[in-house]
Order: structure tokens, then C-alpha cells, then sequence
């Protein structure tokens, strides 16, 4: 009987962290759409703007402020894709840790 309690112990703790996964794994694809579209967007407003500049001056501010955007908005992507990368790893990890701490327990 303690075994049968020990094997769905293990398998409910698998079947959580892969639910975990799987919505973590969402997430991180609809964070990457969304900067996707975003970007698309961007950059759509970006070529309207440049191609109604005045001046070569204008077109340069232009294109400077679109560098400044774009690299500070890919950053911020990129430091919360870390992020949920992160998450995604301690998710995976986080059964085997758990079922290494239980049999660690149980041998003292």
C-alpha cells in the first residue's frame, strides 16, 4: 500500500510540473509574438515616419530615435525572456529536486 501511495505521490508531483511547464512554455511564446508584432509595428511606424522626413537632418533624427527604441525594447525582451527562461528550467528541475530531497529525507 505505501508503495502505491509513493507512485501516485510521484506521479501527481510529475503531472503538476509538466502543467507548469507547458504554461510556462505559453508564456514565453506569446511574450514572443507579442514583441513580434510590437517590433512589426515599430518599424512600420518607423519606414512612415522616415519616408515624410523633410530633410537628410530629419532623417537621421529619425533613425537615431528608432535605434534608441529598438535597442532599449529589445533588451527589456530580452532580460524577461531570461526571466521566464528561468522560470522554465526551475519548473523542469523542480520534481527532481523535490523527489532528491524526499529520498535524502527518508534515508536519515
Amino acid at each position: 500500500m505505501e508503495q502505491i501511495e509513493h507512485h501516485l505521490n510521484n506521479t501527481e508531483i510529475a503531472t503538476d510540473s509538466a502543467a507548469k511547464f507547458i504554461q510556462n512554455f505559453r508564456t514565453i511564446a506569446t511574450e514572443a509574438i507579442d514583441y513580434s508584432r510590437n517590433s512589426f509595428a515599430d518599424r512600420a511606424a518607423f519606414l512612415e515616419k522616415l519616408s515624410n522626413a523633410k530633410s537628410i537632418d530629419t532623417a537621421f533624427q529619425i533613425q537615431s530615435e528608432y535605434a534608441k527604441q529598438f535597442y532599449a525594447a529589445f533588451t527589456a525582451q530580452a532580460k524577461k525572456l531570461n526571466s521566464l527562461y528561468s522560470d522554465l528550467g526551475k519548473e523542469a528541475f523542480k520534481p527532481i529536486v523535490e523527489l532528491t530531497a524526499k529520498v535524502q529525507n527518508d534515508r536519515k
